[in-house]
């Protein structure tokens, strides 16, 4: 019984060590929140929709009713690395106020975060907002439980009647959540742009620059096949992935599935429901 619980634990310490060395891949799917984005390969940053209230807050400015949602990944199907997450925006008068919270891990480790947002319209064509966060990481085995608070934010700009571009910034102060070596939590720098093919194609195109990353570039296709049903795809590279996925919008209700492969590590399916009312024109 010594032995095998002597074994166990060491597995249990080669986990989290094998999870923290594959971090920067196993967490790729955090840029981005909801299953629309995530079938967009993470394009996210020039999107108006209930999740950005996690991916660019600018764009809850732009909505005219309360949206909230909730959303699941498995990531790489790998029991105990789920992606979860909810975000609820409301707007008042030129802007909107957002709530969201966000928790990835298991038992030996799990890191969330509760932020608060507010997004304002300086013209019908522009919109800015921020975000504060507070981080919450733990990591069992007596390795302990760190905080630390960030902030975000990001502008989108409508040029047109079909082309917005959008940027965003999470983090810039690179704040410390640990007093060993000053480790520091990432910065990531975000800007896409989405173009509206007639009334039924919207291509998006996204690069992001983490702190500790190459750039990243992604792009995502999403057709219109009827008012209440869509389909997507997606492509990225740092790492490499591609992407699809599903939506459908029955009243004021979606549901989007999708799911990124990975050439090494897998699949990683995501499902989200949203309440998200038809946008007044």
């Amino acid at each position: 019984m010594v032995i095998f619980t002597a074994c166990r634990n060491r597995m249990r310490l080669l986990f989290i060590s094998i999870l923290l060395a594959l971090a920067p891949v196993v967490l790729h799917g955090q840029v981005t929140a909801g299953a629309r984005s995530a079938s967009l390969a993470g394009a996210s940053a020039s999107l108006d929709d209930e999740w950005s209230v996690l991916n660019n807050q600018a764009g809850m400015a732009f909505l005219n009713t309360v949206h909230a949602g909730v959303f699941y990944e498995s990531r790489f199907l790998v029991p105990g690395l789920g992606d979860k997450g909810l975000g609820v925006t409301a707007p008042v008068g030129r802007g909107a106020f957002g709530l969201s919270f966000r928790s990835f891990g298991f038992n030996l480790y799990s890191d969330s975060r509760a932020g608060l947002a507010y997004a304002i319209k300086l013209d019908e064509k522009l919109s800015i907002g921020v975000q504060a966060n507070f981080h919450r990481i733990r990591i069992a085995e007596g390795y302990g439980t760190a905080q630390a608070v960030t902030i975000e934010g990001g502008a989108i700009y409508r040029m047109t009647d079909r082309l917005t571009i959008a940027a965003h910034l999470f983090n810039p102060t690179r704040s410390q959540i640990a007093d060993f070596n000053e480790e520091r939590m990432v910065s990531v720098l975000k800007g896409g742009a989405s173009y509206l093919f007639g009334n039924k194609v919207r291509l998006l195109s996204e690069i992001r620059k983490p702190s500790d990353r190459k750039p990243a570039i992604v792009a995502g296709v999403e057709y219109q096949v009827v008012e209440t049903f869509s389909v997507r795809i997606g492509a990225g590279s740092n790492p490499g992935l591609t992407s699809f996925g599903l939506g459908w919008q029955i009243q004021s209700w979606r549901i989007d599935a999708s799911s990124s492969y990975h050439a090494i590590l897998g699949f990683s399916p995501q499902i989200s429901l949203a309440y998200c009312p038809v946008k007044e024109k």
